[in-house]
């Protein structure tokens, strides 16, 4: 229905900044929009009546967003919109077959939509939309994994790091857990990249190890150039390095035995106050002061198992062993990165398996000493966000 209902019996229009409708056509005055106000419009449906109305309400110089659906018999009707919209610097656009991405590359000039700095849409017609234009956020929307053959992938992120050599943010969504894409995405974008997120399918290839992967193999002879962070030293200093430990705190527990209950209550309370993610339940006032305050150089920080040759032991196809490849520097990211979402793609037939508190814990940490520039982290959890504030990560 559209965002503003209203029964107008004039024919003033409207100023309206912002206008969505998704249902047919109803009341023809809720049209008599003034198109000097409108700055956002969203159309999904009965689309090539709202986009012969709306361009032939004149050049609509404020638009800067708009959010539609386009079929190939729409095309032209789509293409003489966008002439209209000058100043439009944001797209979002369903587009539902190859077909109508070819007629639109045919008909689509150079000139059109010079401002377009923020692009979301199909992997097919991301090129098409940035060519000649000043693109700096793309999010490629499929959710069909068959769209994102690797060949074609890598191919299409090549096209668009010549097209938007600017670009700071890229969403790619339904790809295989793995190390591949994101090899591919910073040796492709490097340094200029500050946010990805990436939406993973619960797909393991059989038998993959990154270790032997002769691909990943060649693909890291050429990046020889590429300036990886330092591995740091990640051991978490004892309580015996403190100044100001207590006695109590600092006396040698080597030979010390836990009950199961007493593992349990230390893995529940090692969660520092400084790295609590939202909406975490704040730890109960009874539990003693050293597990609830701890110091961030302190923060709990379980340690990852590797073989013989530094590579983890978890399968780099799962979410921990891909998070451990990464913080033990065998897999890079784009070095200048504000902003990282690992997710998985939604699926209603499965429940998302989330890596627990403790586990993000150690892995915010760790990125955070090799990657000083994040500010905000999702890590295979889309309910938590982890943001950094006044230097604390919460």
């Amino acid at each position: 229905m559209c965002r503003c209902s209203l029964e107008h019996s004039t024919r003033t229009p409207l100023p309206l900044k912002t206008f969505h409708v998704n249902m047919l056509f109803g009341s023809q005055s809720i049209l008599q929009i003034s198109p000097e106000a409108l700055t956002s419009l969203s159309v999904t449906s009965n689309m090539e009546r709202y986009f012969t109305h709306f361009t032939a309400l004149g050049p609509l110089n404020n638009l800067t967003h708009l959010n539609t659906f386009v079929l190939e018999d729409w095309s032209e009707s789509f293409l003489q919109l966008l002439l209209h919209c000058p100043q439009l610097t944001s797209l979002v656009v369903t587009i539902f077959s190859s077909a109508t991405t070819q007629t639109l590359s045919q008909i689509l000039p150079p000139t059109a939509i010079p401002l377009l700095s923020s692009y979301s849409g199909p992997m097919e017609s991301v090129v098409l939309f940035i060519q000649g234009r000043p693109v700096r956020h793309i999010t490629i929307t499929d959710e069909d994994e068959d769209a994102f053959p690797p060949k074609t992938l890598n191919s299409t992120l090549a096209q668009i790091s010549l097209l938007s050599p600017s670009l700071q943010s890229l969403a790619i969504p339904s790809c295989p857990i793995g190390p591949d894409i994101l090899f591919t995405v910073t040796s492709i974008f490097g340094a200029s990249l500050l946010k990805l997120e990436i939406k993973y399918i619960k797909r393991t290839p059989p038998e993959y190890d990154i270790s032997h992967s002769e691909e990943l193999r060649a693909m890291r002879a050429r990046m020889g150039t590429l300036q990886l962070p330092p591995v740091r030293n990640m051991a978490v200093p004892s309580d015996s390095d403190s100044e100001n430990e207590s006695t109590e705190d600092s006396e040698d527990d080597s030979d010390f035995t836990m009950s199961d209950e007493e593992i349990k209550m230390r893995e529940i309370t090692e969660i520092s106050h400084r790295m609590c993610p939202k909406k975490l339940l704040k730890l109960d006032s009874g539990i003693p002061l050293r597990f609830q305050v701890q110091n961030w150089d302190k923060a709990y920080l379980p340690l990852i198992s590797a073989d013989n040759n530094g590579f983890p032991t978890n399968d780099s196809c799962s979410a921990e062993g891909l998070m451990d490849s990464i913080v033990l520097g065998h897999v890079p990211l784009p070095s200048a990165l504000t902003n990282l979402r690992f997710v998985y793609v939604h699926n209603p037939r499965s429940i998302e398996s989330r890596l627990d508190y403790l586990e993000q814990q150690s892995y915010v940490r760790r990125l955070s000493l090799l990657y000083p520039d994040l500010k905000e982290m999702v890590i295979f959890d889309s309910k938590c966000v982890w943001e950094l504030n006044d230097n604390l990560w919460r």
